[in-house]
């Protein structure tokens, strides 16, 4: 090493392979996981998602100057019905003595294009 301090916390672990396609599930597909602990990466979260489905994507949202969490993360499935049993499994699970909350991500609530809502 030359002294220098890594540029962020997640740099000590290869990123994760499934992130690299960018992928996301169809829409309702597409969660957020809240109140994360600060410590998690993309691999903690990736491993709690991967119990409830095909998980094809996993990453925590990070400040863009510091590289800190910023406490959630977006998880995607290959299924509709995976992300449904994900949501029942993570929300309000207790991690590290906190409630997480878990819902469908808002990009894929809002519709974001005709703005027909199928409910």
């Amino acid at each position: 090493g030359y002294g220098a301090p890594p540029p962020n916390p997640q740099s000590h672990r290869p990123p994760l392979e499934i992130n690299k396609g960018n992928r996301r599930g169809p829409k309702g597909a597409n969660l957020a996981l809240f109140c994360i602990p600060n410590s998690y990466t993309d691999h903690e979260v990736y491993d709690l998602a991967k119990a409830y489905g095909q998980c094809i994507f996993a990453s925590v949202a990070t400040h863009r100057e510091t590289g800190a969490s910023r406490g959630y993360a977006f998880v995607s499935y290959e299924t509709i019905e995976e992300a449904n049993v994900a949501i029942a499994g993570l929300h309000n699970m207790s991690v590290e003595g906190r409630a997480m909350r878990c819902e469908v991500a808002r990009s894929d609530r809002d519709g974001g294009g005709a703005g027909a809502k199928p409910y």
